[in-house]
């Protein structure tokens, strides 16, 4: 008899989207409902707001090509599972991360290979980048996910220009006009891609990409920061993040973006105190574990800070953090990449 027959669809459904997507794969071959329910494209946009547990990374591994998949969870953090193949990410998003192959070198990234990579379905996609795409500078990577259109997109600036890869189209689309300068990970959120970039005057701006006209933007800093203070980014609680030193510099500020707000988006989310010899590039946030800010100084060190009592506790392995970490959801997202490959060139005039 048919499981329909006990309970109504839609409570199955409801419990499909609860579940991790490797029980997802398995769960397709038990029917055709649950085959057409789980490959729905609207099915994988709600299901990793619903299965995910919280503070997942991957890990570059240093003793292999491959990435360990850990959890922060109270003071420690676990090792979960390997995956094998790959060692250098460049960017990700819902669960989609950008790879290419460990012997990087600037002068040769056209020639490297390119890979979309979703760990939790183990599905990839290669894809090369425009082969008339001029190297002259600094050049960034970036990943986002158009929900409106289901597609996925890779953005690469350089100087002087940048392009926009449409998985959905498999086609490339290169704007002239980039007046900005810095080499930084593209952080992706809320279908953009943002980076801390100086522009013409030197100046160091917040610089967006939006995933639904393909332009970039400048995003107005919170009114507490000055044009000459060192500021990064950073993703917590699913936003943007934004940290800068305050006062007399011992203290970080971290403030979040509201979602879909551009103008006067800024709220104060935590300030950290105690933190007057670490520059602020060598100070990252990596998650919240409860209400205390999990933080990475200096490239190695892990700490626990707790904003009530104004402490900072170590975690008890250290080790593992030598190493790029890369947020990543449990997810069925995966790029729709067609046969053809086209490519068009515009003059950008939107900055």
């Amino acid at each position: 008899m048919a499981t329909e027959e006990f309970l109504p669809f839609d409570i199955i459904e409801s419990i499909l989207l609860k579940l991790p997507s490797k029980s997802l794969l398995r769960f397709k071959a038990v029917s055709k409902s649950w085959r057409r329910t789980i490959s729905d494209p609207d099915f994988a946009k709600i299901h990793p707001q619903l299965s995910n547990p919280p503070n997942l990374f991957l890990r570059k591994r240093s003793v292999d090509r491959g990435f360990s998949l850990v959890k922060f969870h109270g003071k420690e953090l676990q090792e979960e599972v390997v995956f094998y193949g790959w060692n250098n990410a460049l960017c990700c998003d819902n669960g989609v991360l950008l790879l290419t192959s460990s012997d990087w070198n600037w002068i040769h990234w056209r020639t490297r290979g390119y890979t979309l990579w979703n760990p939790s379905t183990r599905k990839t996609a290669r894809f090369s980048f425009p082969p008339d795409f001029v190297y002259s500078g600094s050049i960034n990577f970036g990943i986002c996910y158009e929900r409106t259109t289901n597609d996925f997109k890779v953005v690469i600036t350089c100087k002087e220009m940048y392009a926009v890869f449409s998985c959905k189209s498999n086609s490339w689309t290169e704007k002239l006009g980039f007046p900005y300068h810095g080499s930084v990970p593209g952080i992706s959120v809320d279908g953009s891609v943002y980076w801390v970039l100086r522009d013409e005057r030197k100046t160091k701006q917040v610089v967006r990409f939006d995933s639904k006209t393909d332009e970039l933007e400048t995003l107005r800093k919170p009114e507490q920061v000055n044009d000459d203070d060192l500021f990064q980014l950073a993703c917590l609680k699913g936003g943007l993040c934004f940290y800068c030193k305050i006062g007399d510099g011992t203290a970080v500020r971290i403030w979040i973006k509201e979602k879909g707000v551009f103008e006067n988006c800024w709220k104060e989310l935590i300030t950290v105190e105690g933190l007057e010899n670490i520059h602020i590039r060598s100070i990252e946030p990596v998650c919240f574990v409860e209400n205390k800010v999990v933080l990475r100084l200096e490239g190695t060190r892990i700490v626990c800070y707790d904003p009530c009592e104004k402490t900072f506790e170590e975690f008890e392995d250290n080790d593992l953090f030598n190493f790029e970490l890369y947020p990543i959801l449990d997810s069925l997202f995966f790029p729709v990449m067609k046969t053809n490959n086209k490519r068009k060139r515009e003059l950008s005039v939107r900055f």
